[in-house]
């Protein structure tokens, strides 16, 4: 804020003078003159003025304030650097490998290669394997029935079943029309070819169908609710009690 003082006083308020008003030791306020007539301003209402000073030609003790537009003025006073400017962090040396890691690496690779290969191999041969040795335990019927629908067939107890290709959730029980009644899952391990599945299923359904009915996951597909583990035991003997009645 840019200010005269009408008195010869050299004491100065500075917090006073920031409101436009100064007492003195005369108790005489200071007086802020202005071009556009106005005295005794407060700063905050002059805030967004700036102001130019000069001396006057005519009056010792006189200023004169222009007022001009700050925003203009900041921009008229920008200082453009011309100088090169850092915009970025410069990129870290590269590390070129030599030609020794460059042979590792590869021969790495390679080893990798030799070993997806050699576990792609196995998982062919072991589902060969398993399709061979389920059809060996199949009958004809049974055989023909899963080259032609994809699913065999197995009876126990005057119960029908219907076991699919796959191994999880593939075992259904089956009622009139051959319609799914309720659905089991039930495999020997996690990766396991299907054909070794399927035939464990079988045997472990023929052999001790309430064990079979006990260790699975049974799903009432009427109702589309499984059926809690506790009560496998007691579906099992009512399903095959009545088969049997």
């Amino acid at each position: 804020m840019i200010y005269s003082q009408t008195t010869a006083s050299t004491s100065d308020n500075i917090w006073g003078a920031w409101n436009s008003y100064l007492s003195t030791s005369a108790s005489t306020l200071v007086t802020l003159t202005t071009t556009d007539g106005t005295t005794n301003d407060r700063t905050w209402s002059a805030w967004n003025r700036h102001y130019t000073l000069y001396s006057s030609s005519t009056a010792a003790t006189a200023t004169t304030v222009t007022l001009d537009d700050p925003w203009g003025y900041w921009n008229r006073e920008l200082t453009v650097r011309t100088g090169a400017v850092l915009r970025a962090a410069p990129a870290p040396p590269r590390n070129i490998p030599s030609a020794e890691d460059r042979e590792r690496w590869a021969a790495e690779a390679e080893q990798a290669r030799i070993r997806i290969e050699a576990v792609e191999r196995d998982r062919v041969s072991a589902k060969e394997k398993a399709e061979v040795l389920l059809l060996r335990h199949l009958s004809p019927e049974q055989r023909d029935d899963l080259k032609s629908k994809g699913c065999f067939f197995v009876e126990v107890d005057g119960v029908k079943y219907k076991i699919n290709r796959g191994s999880h959730g593939n075992v259904h029980m089956l009622g009139e029309g051959d319609r799914s009644k309720r659905s089991f899952c039930i495999q020997p391990t996690k990766g396991c070819p299907d054909g070794d599945a399927m035939l464990a299923q079988k045997l472990l359904l023929e052999a001790d169908p309430e064990e079979f009915w006990r260790l699975a996951n049974v799903t009432n597909t009427e109702a589309g609710r499984l059926i809690s583990r506790p009560d496998n035991v007691l579906e099992f003997k009512k399903a095959h009690k009545r088969a049997a009645a």
